[in-house]
């Protein structure tokens, strides 16, 4: 690569790392990743482990909730690395992230991140079942949870690997959180896929809300057995629960998917971080706004 290019590279990435609103949001990132590990750590084995929920619905919760913590575990170590790294830096061109790391780092963190993005659906599936077979699902085998998990989990894979399908990730690599120019437009798409389902998983929670009203009344005016009344009360118990968790995480995933494809669209213009005329287009396309 050109002297000149490679020097341009690494004045951006001076600039970048050392613009303020990049500074503190980096520590900002870092800061809350690493206070949620303990929290996440607390909740998952002095409270999830003790829930008595149907199995499916369990192992749902703790996937998505482990998922959440392995999140927070790569963001503190990702994040926090990035904000010492200006500390030790003892030339501009330090401060780009080597291309190794950024790979595995990268398409590691998407994946955990996104897949914990669909796993809600599962939640809303296995309620939707669990309401329709009420008289029986206190019976019912846990087949349904891993079933759920290993396609989410895998379909989510699939598109994270046509995402990268034939990236290089040979950089130069400025921020964690840039993608590369080859892989930004099937990111995208993605990224509006992603808010498609948060709003679909919206419109499923305000059915199951609906379905078990209805349920709840219709019990309530029969003459039913104990068993099936208990059972009726754990479902209730575990619905309100997944329609918390459900809520909670469209409203914090859906905040940062509507920033994220707003940041991804004006990114440049409002950190106002001068463009450096390069010959590389790649590069250049790599920090432009990019427009579906």
């Amino acid at each position: 690569m050109d002297n000149n290019i490679i020097g341009a590279d690494c004045q951006l990435a001076y600039q970048l790392n050392y613009h303020p609103i990049f500074r503190i949001s980096v520590f900002w990132t870092f800061l809350v990743s690493f206070f949620a590990i303990p929290g996440l750590c607390y909740f998952i084995i002095g409270r999830l482990l003790s829930l008595r929920f149907h199995g499916n619905l369990k192992f749902l919760l703790l996937v998505y909730f482990c998922n959440i913590l392995l999140s927070a575990i790569l963001s503190c170590f990702g994040f926090g690395y990035r904000f010492f790294v200006p500390f030790f830096a003892k030339t501009e061109c330090d401060l780009l992230i080597d291309p190794t790391f950024f790979k595995y780092w990268h398409v590691t963190s998407l994946l955990v991140l996104t897949s914990s993005t669909l796993l809600p659906i599962g939640f809303s599936i296995e309620r939707f079942v669990a309401l329709k077979l009420v008289a029986r699902y206190e019976h019912f085998r846990t087949i349904l949870g891993p079933a759920l998990v290993v396609i989410l989990i895998g379909s989510d894979l699939i598109c994270v690997k046509l995402i990268y399908l034939y990236e290089t990730f040979s950089g130069p690599h400025l921020s964690l959180i840039l993608v590369p120019s080859t892989s930004a437009m099937q990111f995208n798409i993605f990224f509006y896929f992603l808010l498609s389902v948060q709003l679909f998983n919206l419109v499923c929670n305000f059915f199951i809300l609906k379905r078990h009203s209805r349920l709840k009344t219709r019990y309530l005016q029969r003459t039913e057995t104990l068993s099936l009344r208990y059972e009726m009360e754990e479902i209730e118990q575990s619905s309100r629960f997944t329609l918390v968790v459900s809520f909670t995480h469209m409203l914090f995933v859906g905040c940062y998917i509507v920033c994220g494809i707003i940041t991804r669209t004006v990114g440049s213009s409002f950190l106002k971080i001068p463009l450096i005329t390069l010959q590389s287009e790649q590069f250049s396309a790599r920090f432009q706004p990019i427009v579906l």
